[in-house]
């Protein structure tokens, strides 16, 4: 790690309150009822990140990188990471680890985080964040990264809670 190296989490944090920031205001004025289009808000997330990248090009990098991110398409980095911390370790565990997290990825957490991390991973820049692709990948799925304040899942709970009270004085 270099001392003069941006910080992932820094950059992960950012990410993530920028996904907040755009994803509660259009879900406040949906009511409450409906998902918000997470790959439109991820578009827009990618625009806060880089904000020289024109909008056709964030909108053409967020539909590229979901096809890849259904995929799971990151085989290459895992094992790049597993061979950096163990030397030794076998194809057959390699292949052990990126089933796992790819498992943890795709049926595991909810799909809109899921995604926003694999965009996050596609601004880990070798040389310029402290941390290689493939360890953030892995320090997410451990719960290593920053959490998000909480906003979107409470808001949510808030709203099935209200549906079934309103259900409920309408019986």
């Amino acid at each position: 790690m270099g001392f003069f190296k941006k910080s992932w989490r820094k950059l992960h944090k950012k990410a993530v309150q920028a996904y907040e920031d755009i994803a509660i205001p259009l879900w406040i004025d949906a009511g409450g009822e409906k998902p918000v289009d997470f790959k439109w808000v991820i578009q827009r997330v990618v625009k806060r990140l880089n904000p020289s990248m024109p909008a056709q090009e964030a909108t053409r990098f967020v539909e590229t990188n979901y096809d890849l991110f259904k995929t799971f398409n990151v085989y290459d980095e895992i094992a790049s990471e597993c061979r950096a911390r163990n030397p030794q370790i076998s194809d057959e565990g390699i292949k052990e680890v990126y089933e796992v997290l790819k498992r943890v990825y795709i049926e595991k957490m909810e799909e809109h985080n899921a995604f926003l991390t694999f965009i996050i991973s596609r601004f880990i820049e070798p040389g310029v964040y402290n941390i290689s692709r493939g360890t953030y990948f892995m320090k997410v799925a451990q719960g290593e990264a920053p959490k998000s304040s909480g906003v979107l899942r409470r808001a949510s709970q808030i709203a099935i809670y209200k549906r079934a009270r309103d259900a409920k004085e309408q019986d």
